[in-house]
């Protein structure tokens, strides 16, 4: 909320790094401020961490992580704040981003500052030696937990279950149950596999589809929510040589809200 322009102290825009004084005037906003630089400053990534060779970002729903697509791009912002970065990874759109999140998943990316680190995080990505863990708001009311491992193909623009004839890429997802209500639930899911689309296809095929994923049979997301599916990447660990890296980070004010909203349709 802070960051998304939502909250004032006094007279001031409230910044998370501040010192709140006592008996301080603090006002809490129901919509996004629409000044340009608030605009700019919401849907930008935020760095969460910075080390020598690499930084943890955290990417906002509605923004493409690699650049090459229309709109703008994690991978842009970072080429704002360091030019030498589009010479770190495979490709020059890449910017040193070590893996990917579609446009509307919200969540924690990691990218490399040096062509060393990039390529172990890649090679963490390609042995498997990642876990990564996801919020997501699906329709109805799912089982305690369950495991989906059915492999997926490409079919155009969306994966699918695999057939014979297709090439098939091996796929698990480990799902809990956080919390459900009339006719939705709020769910973790776990996967080390990293197949582009894997939660939401396999959460379709389990019956469970995002809110706001059309493309995967998904209902529409609640108001307050705006368009796009309802996935938030809250935490990722990469391992390997001896060496770990875990970090992780909230879900976003659209995913938030559209929780509470589901929350309020429940005590009714």
């Amino acid at each position: 909320m802070i960051s998304a322009g939502l909250v004032k102290v006094d007279s001031r825009w409230l910044k998370a790094s501040a010192q709140i004084p006592r008996g301080a005037l603090i006002t809490v906003y129901a919509s996004a401020r629409h000044d340009r630089d608030e605009t700019t400053r919401a849907t930008a990534p935020r760095v969460l961490f910075r080390a020598g060779d690499y930084l943890v970002l955290d990417k906002p729903r509605g923004l493409h992580t690699h650049k090459g697509r229309s709109g703008s791009s994690a991978a842009a912002y970072l080429e704002r704040c360091d030019a030498s970065l589009i010479n770190v990874g495979h490709r020059p759109e890449e910017c040193g981003i070590a893996h990917r999140l579609d446009r509307d998943t919200s969540g924690v990316l990691l990218a490399a500052t040096t062509r060393e680190r990039f390529v172990w995080m890649r090679r963490c990505f390609q042995l498997g030696h990642t876990r990564k863990w996801y919020l997501a708001l699906v329709q109805g009311c799912s089982p305690e937990s369950f495991v989906v491992d059915t492999a997926l193909s490409r079919r155009r623009t969306r994966v699918v279950a695999a057939r014979r004839g297709l090439r098939a890429w091996p796929a698990e997802t480990r799902v809990v149950k956080i919390d459900a209500g009339d006719g939705w639930s709020l769910l973790r899911a776990e996967m080390s596999s990293g197949v582009t689309h894997q939660i939401r296809a396999h959460l379709a095929l389990a019956g469970h589809a995002l809110l706001g994923d059309l493309k995967y049979g998904g209902p529409p997301a609640p108001a307050s929510a705006g368009s796009g599916q309802l996935l938030h990447a809250a935490r990722i660990v990469l391992h390997m040589d001896g060496e770990t890296l875990d970090f992780s980070c909230p879900p976003g004010l659209e995913f938030v809200r559209a929780y509470a909203q589901l929350l309020a349709q429940r005590k009714q």
